[in-house]
């Protein structure tokens, strides 16, 4: 009985460190989930699991924030795509702008 009983608590306790990491997860993606659904995307995702990766399983990321693991690391291996680098190229050239801008 206390046998049972330990193995009870210790998947209880299992469970809430679980539902405690998700919680965490839902509350620093909280801009992914509030974001216009037009400019939120599966990217978006997979760049928050990328810079949380040391802190949470990344299969537990990618339940909380429906994207697939494989899709995940598909996501990691791709090469930037010419679109990528020239929107990075251009909000470059507009911060530099905006920064100019601020200090005159």
């Amino acid at each position: 009985m206390r046998k049972e009983r330990d193995e009870e608590v210790a998947q209880l306790k299992k469970q809430l460190h679980e539902a405690q990491l998700e919680n965490e997860i839902l509350k620093r993606s909280r801009r992914l989930h509030t974001a216009d659904p037009l400019h939120a995307s599966k990217a978006m995702g997979f760049e928050f699991i990328d810079k949380h990766r040391e802190a949470y399983p990344i299969m537990l990321m990618c339940r909380v924030l429906d994207v697939s693991r494989s899709g995940y690391y598909a996501w990691r291996k791709r090469e930037t795509s010419e679109r990528e680098m020239a929107n990075e190229k251009l909000f470059g050239l507009i911060k530099t702008i905006y920064q100019q801008s601020k200090e005159r």
